[in-house]
Parts: C-alpha cells; structure tokens; sequence
C-alpha cells in the first residue's frame, strides 16, 4: 500500500496512547515500519518551525509515497481506530482520507 508524507503522520498521531499488551506490540510495529526517517528529513526537506510544527515543501503528487505492506493484525489495528472514529463522526479530513485507503 502506497502512503504519502501526510498519511504517515496522521497515521502515527492516530495511534492510542493506551492499550492492551497485543495491540501495543502491533502499534509498535506499525510505528516503527512508516516512522519518518533521517533519509526523510533529508529527501523532503522536513523541518520544524518556531511554533514546533512540521513544515516542508509540497511534493509534486506521489512523489513522496513509499510502498508499505502491512500484515492482517496491522492493518484490523487501523482500521478498528478509523471505524472508531467513524461512527462517533471524529474522523478529521486527514483521516478520511487513511479510511479509504485502509476500508
């Protein structure tokens, strides 16, 4: 599954802060396979400005998507947290758009 710069951070600031020990190992491993890297940082000039917000540039589309395969634990991981959100009608735009990629 293709995710831009947008879609690994929303996905990331969707994660729960608590959980059960199995959800957290599979967080965990989400987490650790779409995390932003130093290679990242460097390829698309992603900084943080005075107010501590990311900013960098807007990439020419798809131009900053990466190919990640997610296992069937993960990928009910996230889309559980998005159906959650759905139908107590939380989900923010960002997030409808990692619903339709993930339903």
């Amino acid at each position: 599954m293709k995710l831009n710069l947008k879609n690994r951070f929303t996905l990331i600031q969707l994660m729960p802060e608590k959980t059960s020990f199995e959800k957290g190992i599979v967080k965990d491993d989400i987490i650790n396979k779409i995390k932003i890297t130093q290679e990242d940082l460097k390829e698309f000039n992603i900084k943080s400005n005075e107010e501590g917000s990311l900013v960098y540039p807007i990439p020419v589309e798809g131009s900053d998507e990466k190919d990640f395969s997610f296992t069937d634990a993960e990928a009910e991981f996230i889309k559980d947290l998005l159906f959650k959100l759905s139908a107590k009608e939380e989900l923010v735009y960002d997030q409808v758009t990692l619903y339709k990629l993930f339903r």
